[in-house]
Parts: structure tokens; sequence; C-alpha cells
């Protein structure tokens, strides 16, 4: 399970765990900060959990079938971890149509997760070629890093 990190803390391997969900080829990784009380009594780790909707050797994230328990899991098991939303990062697609139907699928996920009890309030999708359809599709974060400053 690929968790994004919203809060801007250095992640220190000693505060790291490992959490293995079951899936359906072996066990998936969690590696999330599970940060001690000393070091941030009042205020949790904010992530989303990256769901790969567009499977990708290339790139992590939970499949949309093991997304329900991975959702529960991380928020029974990491404590410390605020379970904030999803996130996606699909390939390019050939069209807006076609990138609005990947968002679609990541915002209905979030809604069905929702509708299960819990409560997020984070679709972190879209990049600097297809904001504007992750956004028309009801993203809260985007990443336009390239649109602001160029290419690297």
């Amino acid at each position: 399970m690929a968790l994004h990190r919203h809060h801007p803390v250095q992640q220190d391997p000693l505060h790291c765990r490992t959490l293995r969900l079951g899936a359906q080829r072996g066990s998936l990784e969690c590696r999330a900060a599970a940060v001690g009380a000393t070091a941030f009594p009042r205020a949790a780790l904010n992530v989303c959990l990256q769901v790969a909707l567009v499977p990708e050797p290339t790139k992590g994230g939970v499949s949309p079938d093991a997304l329900a328990g991975a959702g529960r899991a991380a928020v029974a098991e990491l404590p410390r971890v605020q379970l904030r939303g999803l996130m996606c990062v699909p390939p390019p697609q050939p069209s807006p149509t076609a990138a609005r139907a990947v968002f679609a699928r990541l915002r209905v996920a979030l809604q069905d997760l929702n509708a299960g009890g819990l409560k997020l309030d984070t679709l972190s999708m879209g990049m600097s070629a297809d904001f504007e359809s992750a956004i028309a599709e009801g993203a809260t974060l985007v990443r336009i890093g390239t649109a602001l400053f160029g290419s690297r």
C-alpha cells in the first residue's frame, strides 16, 4: 500500500513500521510513519492512500479490489496516521474524456469508502497535463509543478 504524505515532516526510518495486508497477489507492504506521541503530541500524520487504477510496473498502489480492506487496516493499525483520502497517478490518457473516466473511478472509490464508514475528504489526482479533468471529477489536490515552473 502506498501512502502519500500531506504533512511536511522528515520521515525517520526508526519511526517507520510495516503493515502487511492480504491481497489478490501476495501481500502489500505499507511503510508509514508511526510517529511517536513525543514527536507530534497534537497532530497525526495526514496521508492519502495511493490507488493503482491503471496498473503500471513502475508505480505502486493498492488495487481497487483491495482498497476497502486497506483503508480499514490503515485506520485501525496506524494510530498516528490520519487517512485523509485517496490519490492516483495514472499514465497520460489520450483525451480529456478518458482522463475524466479514470479520475471518476477514484471519486467513486472515495464515495464507497465513506459510505462504508470512513470519513475521507481528500482526492489527490491530476497533474499539469490533466488537472482540469481531475478538478471536474472532484480533485481537492492537484500537482501542477510543470505548468508553473516548466519541465525539469
